[in-house]
């Protein structure tokens, strides 16, 4: 089963095809899907770089891999439920953190629904959670580097469908 999904850029609409993992319609409970940063479903882009993505990496992050871009770096997560239908929702996104990091936004197509953080004055952290919110939506999840930090890096997302 294949779902269309469309990801609203900076200056473009791209489209793209979700496939690995075919969407349940919460019922009786809530259907959590973990997106590692290596899936084939997120859509990376930065108007004004690229996305590096690290493997083998030695400490403790889901699958050992990691992905990070400089400022405008931005992820678009799929819709499976598609982006007519509003949907109740658990977002939990995972990281490190470092001191060259900082604040990060997360939208529900272009509505803001919060800010995550990424910064530690200590050096670099093992993976964490550094953004959980419950929501309610129809459309994407983008995560954007758009406070002015100078790196975002990702490790997974958590994202839990809820009944209605």
């Amino acid at each position: 089963m294949k779902f269309n999904l469309v990801t609203i850029g900076a200056s473009a609409v791209a489209a793209a095809t979700l496939t690995s993992a075919a969407y349940i319609p919460p019922s009786n409970g809530p259907v959590t899907y973990t997106y590692d940063d290596s899936s084939s479903d997120l859509v990376y882009s930065v108007p004004d770089g690229s996305w590096t993505h690290l493997k083998n990496q030695g400490y403790n992050l889901y699958q050992k891999t990691e992905s990070y871009a400089g400022k405008n770096g931005q992820i678009t997560f799929p819709n499976p439920a598609g982006t007519d239908v509003a949907r109740n929702f658990n977002v939990k996104i995972y990281s490190t953190k470092k001191s060259d990091r900082g604040d990060f936004n997360v939208y529900c197509g272009h509505t803001l629904i919060g800010t995550g953080n990424e910064y530690s004055a200590c050096g670099e952290t093992n993976s964490e959670k550094v953004f959980d919110v419950n929501v309610s939506c129809g459309d994407v999840f983008v995560i954007k580097n758009d406070r002015g930090a100078k790196y975002m890096a990702f490790d997974r997302a958590d994202i839990t469908y809820l009944p209605k």
